[in-house]
């Protein structure tokens, strides 16, 4: 029972948390604070990370310091062709704010697209939109707790647009003019963002701030920052944060694209290295020190979509220098989570009195803090049980760790995905690149290539053994610091709510856990002998070959555009209406979760973990049903077995239909107190009267929804109708044909092939 004390670990990931509570309810007595390691303040001097470390960086990235201490790095890529991505990353984000600024690096980010040294108020936006560079899609920005990132994409790399979207981040980073006239104008709009995200999600959200990260700035300085302090921002007050925080040795810029690095770097230099400190330099505020000791919290909001149960670990901790071994210790922690994710994915399908309909683990580091732990969204009335169950997986993996078999099949969907990221490499967009460039940077992380990444995930999986993998988890928390048990959401506990949490812990952390045992690995149930060597269609003047054979109708198109991927569509045209309301969303929602009838859905992923198989589920269109799935070429057989047996043997086990329509039903439940979602419902209801079928499904119609209903919908067009697939990706035209021919066709009438491919491709 070593790890009784720790186990609070467990924690809520920050993009999709609920709420902090307002108190720690049943805190443990604790020393007072020792003062927190802030992170090294940002300065000309700041490496980049492989300067600091043995790991080597990517060799097609150019990296660069200008004279006045802004840094950049550029990456020649053409995806697309002709384009340029544009990130310029400032360190500043509201955790420099001081209490009467909250709001202010929000509202500033607003104000860098009202005036600045090249464009007067309101000239900005339509210079960007006479060089094809749309605002808010091509043009935008963001702030956070820790940086404020402005982004352009650049629909061309002539000089004269690149020189354009370089002016307009050097304006942003220093040659705003934050005109009264402007500041007032804008406060409006960030106003009517904090009025709509009023609602539970955000009352819940500052409530378990406060709670999980009581002691440092975190909770008091949320990016959105406060109604009061917007409402009487002058422009002195923006200025001032201006010109102490958006400084040269703050900025990053990133720029992916194809074009010129020479040329381009040329242009930064000239452009960006223009700008100049407007102010003297001052200390960062501090983030705090964690208040020590275990805090259960139960956080009701009868207007919450549903309830979240987490168990969190928090300590202090200045991210290291990344270098092999960090890298092994968080990968092998990585792979216990996944692990865990997986079990207690079997428990909530296995189990129809399971109180989690879903869970799992994680740790990272943010800011100057390290967390670890694990949440799951527990069912109606079931959040104490939810809880107890958490606690208990999390103990026994960090006390027994992973069984070789359980090992094994993360092991393979690692490698799966390492040869996966390889393959596509070449297709990975400009934006997304230019954005990891500067989460790099910012996350003191070296920048590799998704070769260098697979070389680097199969020496460290080399090192996961079982036992590497439980120490590694072990290592994760630490519950001497910060340890947070929190119930958020809709189940009400009533007065005695924080209690209650508290002794589900301590009954959890008492009760013993014993190892799991080994299984042996399943195997898939539904090869098929792909062989067919019948005549297939000729080639046709045109990108598509198209036609009929073994009783399908076939469209398969080769691209060179994204390789290593490949698309596959299954269309059944049908009479899809009228139907039941609702039965189309839970055939949607469900159809994965019945698993197959040979399959249950847990061991069909585990069966599918070496794979780059993704489903994407179904899709009903007006006289037809669609499927949609994806893989590497590699696995397009499978892909296509996995399409026959799901087309064939759908399980729809009852499990899969309360895990399925428990959390659409609090969705909608929640609908009721949401003024936008309500009025949609209401103009969809009246512009459907004798479609029901054509809009959402109301609360009651959803709850009248069944598998059996379902069943009775889809089983003309799953068994007697026939059936069309298109192909298109990198794969080989005939061997695709030939497979899903051989894998799909044979028993099923065939659709007629239009004379015109136009038409026969929109069939598709």
């Amino acid at each position: 029972m070593r790890f009784l004390l720790p186990l609070a670990v467990l924690v809520l990931c920050i993009a999709g948390c609920g709420a902090p509570p307002e108190r720690p309810a049943a805190a443990t007595p604790a020393p007072a604070p020792a003062p927190a390691p802030t992170p090294a303040p940002v300065s000309a001097a700041t490496p980049f990370p492989h300067e600091e470390s043995s790991i080597a960086p990517d060799p097609a990235v150019r990296w660069g310091r200008l004279p006045n201490g802004a840094r950049y790095a550029i990456l020649r890529s053409a995806q697309p062709a002709g384009r340029l991505s544009l990130r310029l990353r400032i360190a500043s984000g509201s955790l420099l704010e001081s209490e009467p600024q909250r709001g202010l690096a929000h509202l500033l980010e607003h104000m860098a697209f009202n005036g600045s040294r090249h464009y007067a108020p309101g000239e900005l936006i339509p210079a960007l939109q006479r060089a094809g560079i749309g605002f808010g899609s091509a043009a935008n920005a963001h702030t956070s707790f820790d940086e404020t990132v402005y982004k352009i994409d650049l629909p061309d790399v002539r000089d004269e647009t690149i020189v354009l979207g370089l002016t307009v981040l050097a304006d942003q980073a220093g040659g705003l003019l934050i005109d009264p006239t402007e500041v007032e104008r804008e406060r409006g709009v960030v106003l009517a963002e904090l009025r709509d995200r009023e609602g539970p999600g955000q009352r819940l959200r500052d409530r378990e701030l406060a709670l999980t990260y009581a002691g440092t700035a975190v909770p008091t300085r949320q990016p959105i920052g406060l109604a009061a302090t917007v409402a009487a921002a002058t422009a002195e007050q923006l200025r001032d944060y201006y010109a102490t925080w958006y400084r040269p040795e703050r900025m990053m810029l990133s720029a992916v694209g194809d074009c010129d690095l020479d040329a381009l770097e040329a242009r930064i230099r000239t452009i960006l290295g223009a700008a100049t400190a407007l102010g003297p330099v001052r200390p960062e505020p501090p983030l705090g020190a964690l208040s020590p000791g275990l805090a259960t919290a139960a956080l009701h909001d009868a207007e919450a979509a549903g309830t979240a149960v987490r168990l969190t670990s928090l300590r202090e901790r200045v991210a290291p220098a990344d270098s092999l071994e960090a890298r092994r210790e968080q990968f092998l922690r990585d792979l216990g989570e996944a692990v865990l994710a997986r079990r207690l994915d079997k428990l909530v399908e296995s189990d129809p009195a399971c109180p989690l309909q879903d869970g799992g683990g994680f740790s990272y580091q943010w800011l100057g803090l390290y967390l670890a732990g694990a949440s799951g969204s527990a069912k109606p009335g079931r959040a104490l049980d939810g809880l107890r169950l958490l606690a208990r997986e999390y103990r026994r993996m960090a006390e027994h760790g992973p069984t070789a078999s359980e090992l094994q099949i993360e092991a393979a969907g690692v490698r799966a995905g390492l040869d996966a990221a390889v393959s596509q490499a070449a297709s990975r967009p400009n934006r997304a690149l230019a954005e990891a460039l500067y989460d790099a940077v910012a996350d003191r992380r070296v920048f590799i290539n998704p070769q260098q990444q697979r070389v680097l995930g199969l020496e460290l999986l080399a090192s996961a053994t079982p036992t590497a993998v439980r120490d590694a988890f072990q290592r994760g928390w630490d519950g001497r610091t910060r340890t947070t048990a929190i119930i958020t959401g809709k189940d009400d506990l009533g007065p005695d709510g924080d209690r209650l949490v508290g002794e589900a812990l301590t009954a959890a952390l008492a009760e013993p856990v014993t190892a799991p045992s080994e299984a042996a690995a399943a195997t898939w149930a539904y090869a098929v002998d792909a062989r067919w060597d019948g005549a297939l269609p000729a080639a046709q003047d045109t990108p598509w070959i198209l036609g009929q054979a073994n009783g399908i109708t076939l469209a398969v198109m080769r691209t060179d555009f994204q390789p290593g991927q490949v698309l596959i569509r299954l269309r059944l045209p049908g009479r899809t209406g009228p139907r039941q309301a609702g039965l189309a969303e839970l055939a949607g929602r469900a159809m994965l979760d019945g698993g197959l009838g040979k399959h249950p859905a847990s061991q069909l992923a585990e069966v599918l973990a070496g794979t780059t198989l993704r489903f994407g589920g179904i899709a009903v269109e007006d006289g037809a049903l669609v499927a949609n799935a994806s893989c590497a070429p590699k696995d397009l057989q499978r892909c296509l077995e996995v399409l026959r047996a799901w087309l064939n043997d759908a399980a729809w086990r009852p499990e899969a239909e309360a895990r399925a329509k428990t959390p659409w039903l609090e969705a909608l439940k929640a609908q009721t107190t949401d003024v936008e979602a309500m009025t949609w419902n209401t103009y969809a209801a009246l512009t459907t009267p004798d479609a029901a079928w054509r809009r959402s499904a109301t609360i009651d119609e959803a709850a009248a929804t069944s598998f059996a209903g379902v069943r009775a919908w889809l089983a003309p067009l799953l068994h007697g109708q026939p059936l069309a697939c298109a192909i298109v990706g990198d794969v080989d035209a005939n061997q695709a044909m030939r497979l899903a021919a051989g894998i799909l066709g044979g028993s099923r009438p065939a659709v007629p092939v239009a004379a015109d491919p136009a038409a026969a491709r929109a069939a598709l």
